[in-house]
């Protein structure tokens, strides 16, 4: 899912560097392997389940909406895709209490969504024949 990548993409530089760094160990005890690639893939675990949990609960009951009030464009679904990965994580994170980490957050969740609307409204549209342009 592209929005998991996109959510992901932040962290992914300390992720391959900290694989870098630890390639020493792996030449050492070749078990340090799995655990290098475990760490590398990391972003990608911890984003995909942000990413696919909001899409179903969110997302489409969002397709049905714009079905049914016939305005599925590319815009419409990247801009309800971004204002929902804008709103859950400062939701989500006001309702946990923490105090920290809302912007970060937020504008991942911002890119995430707009990036997970953009892939399904081009999949929606030419699925219509339509063009996504």
């Amino acid at each position: 899912m592209i929005g998991a990548l996109v959510a992901a993409a932040p962290v992914l530089p300390l992720a391959i560097t900290v694989v870098i760094l630890s390639f020493s160990e792996v030449f050492e005890a070749p078990g340090h392997i799995i655990q290098s690639l475990i760490q590398m893939a990391a972003p990608f675990l911890i984003a995909f389940p942000f990413v696919l949990l909001p899409s179903f609960i969110f997302g489409i009951p969002t397709f049905f909406i714009l079905r049914k009030m016939d305005n599925e464009t590319v815009e419409t679904y990247m801009i309800a895709g971004a204002v929902l990965g804008l709103a859950l994580p400062i939701f989500l994170l006001l309702v946990v209490g923490a105090e920290t980490g809302h912007l970060f957050l937020s504008l991942t969740g911002a890119a995430s969504g707009s990036a997970t609307a953009w892939s399904w409204a081009r999949y929606r549209l030419i699925s219509k024949g339509r063009s996504p342009v």
